[in-house]
Formats: C-alpha cells, sequence, structure tokens
C-alpha cells in the first residue's frame, strides 16, 4: 500500500494517475485529504486473517481511525485513468460517506467497477490495465466545485473556467444537476464574470470572492506544477478550507489550444524562439537547458545564470530601467516586458520572442 505522503516519480504507474497526482500535490504543499492506495493486484485476503483489521490500522497510521464523523471516501484509481488523452470520467465507481465497516466491501466494488468501462476502452483502443483504489479522509464539504484552468470550448488557455454546487459535488461531477454558480476567469488579470458576491451565507468570516479568488489562484499554480492545462474537483469545508480533491490532465480529443498573441514592451531588440520555461522557486536548481525561453513576473540577481543561457526573456511587469532590462541589454538577450497576459503560457510551450515588435507568441 501506498501513504499518500510518500510521493516519487514512480507512483503514477502501480497506484494510477488519481493517486500519483494527489500524492504529488500533498508533496507540493497543497491541501489534498490524507489516505492511502492499494494496488490493483494486492490481494486483500493475503493482509492477513483480520482484513478489516489490516486497514483500520492504515487508517490510524494516516492519523484517520475516526476519519471525519467516523466517514471516508473509498475511490477508483484506474491505471489508464486521468492520463493526458483518456480521463475515464465516470467510468469507475466512487463512494462517499463510507463507514470503516464498509471499507474492504466498497473496495471489491472498485476493483470490479473496471468491467464498467468496457465500451469506453473499446472506443479508445486501450486494454483494462486494473483499478488501484484510494481511501481517503472524507471531507465535510460545504460547497464542491469544478475548475478547468483553461476553456476547451474556445480552446482558451487565457480563461479558466469554474462551476461549483452546495454540499458534495459528485452529483455535479456527474452531471445529475446544474451547478449553482458558474464563471469564467481571466487567467492574466483574475477577474470573474459573472462578478462575485461579497459575502457567503454560513461562512461569514470568509468571504465568497476570498474563497473564490484562492481556488482559481491554487488552480492555476497546479496547472504550473503540471505544466499543462488542468481538470480539478475541489472542495471548501464547513471551515472555510479549501481541499484538493482531484487533479487530471484537460482532455481536448485533436482539437489544439488557441495561443493569443502577447505585446508588450520591447527593451533589447532581437528576436528568439524556443522551449518557454518559468523561474519560479530555487533557480539553481530549475530544469532550464541552453536556448530555453525565460518567463517570469520580474527577473532578479538570481535568475542571471538563467538569463545567461536563456535564448530571450519576457516578464509580465517591468520598464525600460528594470533588472530584466538591464541585464539583457548586458547578455545582448532579445527582451520584452510588460506582458500582462504572459501568464497564460506553460512551461514547455515553444514561444517566439519578438523584441522587435514587442510581443510573445506560442
Amino acid at each position: 500500500m501506498l501513504y499518500l505522503n510518500d510521493w516519487n516519480t514512480h507512483v503514477s504507474t502501480h497506484y494510477g494517475s488519481k493517486a500519483g497526482n494527489l500524492a504529488r500535490l500533498r508533496f507540493e504543499g497543497l491541501r489534498v485529504p490524507m489516505g492511502f492506495a492499494i494496488k490493483p493486484d494486492e490481494r486483500l485476503d493475503l493482509l492477513g486473517d483480520d482484513s478489516l483489521g489490516h486497514i483500520l490500522r492504515y487508517l490510524d497510521d494516516c492519523g484517520l481511525s475516526t476519519g471525519h464523523d467516523g466517514l471516508y471516501a473509498v475511490r477508483s484509481s484506474g491505471l489508464a485513468e486521468d492520463g493526458a488523452d483518456s480521463s475515464y470520467a465516470g467510468q469507475h465507481d466512487t463512494f462517499l460517506n463510507v463507514e470503516k465497516e464498509g471499507i474492504i466491501a466498497k473496495v471489491i466494488e472498485c476493483r470490479e467497477s473496471g468491467a464498467k468501462a468496457e465500451a469506453y476502452r473499446d472506443a479508445k483502443g486501450e486494454v483494462d490495465k486494473g483499478i488501484a483504489v484510494l481511501v481517503q479522509q472524507m471531507v465535510p464539504s460545504y460547497i464542491s466545485g469544478v475548475t478547468f484552468t483553461s476553456d476547451p470550448f474556445n480552446m482558451d488557455l487565457g480563461t479558466s473556467v469554474i462551476e461549483y454546487t452546495m454540499g458534495l459535488g459528485d452529483k455535479l461531477v456527474a452531471g445529475e444537476i446544474n451547478p449553482t454558480e458558474s464563471y469564467e476567469v481571466d487567467n492574466a488579470t483574475g477577474y470573474f464574470t459573472p462578478g462575485l458576491p461579497n459575502d457567503f451565507e454560513d461562512l461569514s468570516k470568509t468571504s465568497m470572492t476570498s474563497m473564490m479568488v484562492d481556488v482559481h489562484k491554487t488552480c492555476q499554480r497546479i496547472a504550473t506544477i503540471f505544466d499543462t492545462p488542468m481538470d480539478i474537483e475541489w472542495a471548501i469545508g464547513k471551515d472555510g478550507r479549501l481541499w484538493i480533491l482531484q487533479a487530471r490532465p484537460l482532455t481536448t480529443g485533436d482539437k489544439a489550444w488557441n495561443y493569443p498573441v502577447m505585446t508588450g514592451r520591447a527593451v533589447v531588440k532581437g528576436r528568439a524562439e524556443g522551449i518557454a520555461r518559468w523561474a519560479e522557486g530555487d533557480a539553481e536548481n530549475m530544469m532550464f537547458d541552453e536556448g530555453n525561453i525565460l518567463l517570469a513576473v520580474m527577473t532578479n540577481p538570481h535568475m542571471v545564470p538563467l538569463m545567461m543561457k536563456a535564448s530571450g526573456i519576457a516578464t509580465k511587469i517591468g520598464g525600460r530601467t528594470c533588472h530584466a532590462a538591464i541585464v539583457s541589454r548586458e547578455l545582448n538577450k532579445p527582451c520584452v516586458v510588460s506582458v500582462e497576459r504572459l501568464g497564460v503560457l506553460q512551461s514547455g510551450t515553444k514561444v517566439v520572442v519578438d523584441a522587435f515588435k514587442g510581443t510573445v507568441e506560442a
């Protein structure tokens, strides 16, 4: 079994991308319900004479011997599920509000639900790889929702879509109810359409505005962690805290994203083409190859080694006298600053910095 605290790069191979992605997000410091995962081929009858007792010891090790109100979520994590091309949305079973005595039965049902996806697998030309199972603490959700960090209808990377409902979100995800509210959010400015209300019933200490802004910012951070647009399920508990329940790549079939041409101020003339990499965290330990395009909110002295490797530089803020402009001139690197919508670009995207026109294009 795997504790969700024990993330490494091989987790998804053995426990499915749902479990692997959640373990990674816990590793990155996001709030993910604690729990553990069981491999598809891990025989429950080999856990000992008391299989339930063994499961309960794992819950105790996770600090979940009582759970929230003594209830748990038992969820599928298929080895072919939540991939870049195949989401398996709604194909496998999830069980909420499970009492501890019912966990073993629901684990078995989750595994058996792989048979329900036969038509989906046939349509995708895939084979059954087995179902790992997640057992997690049950979050007492006040509201639950889904965020697409980019708009798959218009293929617009610059716009997020956020929908939520009251209480648990299983019926929203299954399409059984309409969302309570639906928003489009400009990823560059954070502007919500329609605008947000100023308060929220029963959560007087936390305004609806601050909660939804937190949802948007957190989901954009997740998209940055995975370097791709994401489909994210989340919940806000009765205490106002945000929990991430699922995060998978946003599947779009064979459609291509529409990257906007972004305009800023050219401060060092030239033209550069390469793979974009966002500068964040410890610059010394960043994955950054010679010839990459450096993207940053604004450069600082710690980024100079990256600027030396870069073929071009673009920043969200700055003017002709900023750090990026000064150092780029000294290094003779094409540089465009004050690119307001730069945040729609993901690391790994091939981009062109045209510092004759003052544009960044993907």
